[in-house]
């Protein structure tokens, strides 16, 4: 009895030491992402975007730091992008990043894509109910 609760307490910190240690390679990720340089306003990025994937294929090489991740890193892009103080562009850029990740084409919520907040509650909705 006293082995496999011994075992099971080793297993929780070690998984809670993976996790902060991903959340930790996430955060320093998106830390050096920077999208924002080659637009002025907001409008100029968003009215040609019919869907999410469009933004993510203007920025391969970000996009695929952020992808390497999997849909396990999804949530933590979710919560930086929420509670870090962030220029508009750049949480568009990750909100749309999760998007592709997750391999959704289409907007989840009929919010403009600027309306951050709105488009990261949809998203935690959805990875909620595909659990």
């Amino acid at each position: 009895m006293k082995k496999t609760a011994f075992i099971l307490a080793l297993l929780l910190c070690v998984t809670l030491v993976s996790c902060t240690g991903q959340k930790a390679k996430i955060h320093d990720t998106l830390e050096k992402i920077d999208v924002s340089a080659e637009y002025a306003e907001f409008h100029i990025m968003v009215t040609n975007l019919s869907d999410p994937t469009l933004y993510t294929e203007q920025y391969p090489d970000e996009y695929t730091a952020l992808a390497e991740f999997g849909k396990e890193g999804v949530p933590y892009i979710l919560s930086y992008t929420l509670e870090t103080p962030l220029n508009t562009l750049n949480a568009a850029f990750f909100v749309c990043c999760c998007y592709d990740i997750l391999g959704i084409d289409d907007w989840l919520t009929t919010e403009p894509p600027g309306n951050i907040e709105a488009h990261i509650t949809a998203l935690q909705e959805y990875i909620d109910s595909n659990k």
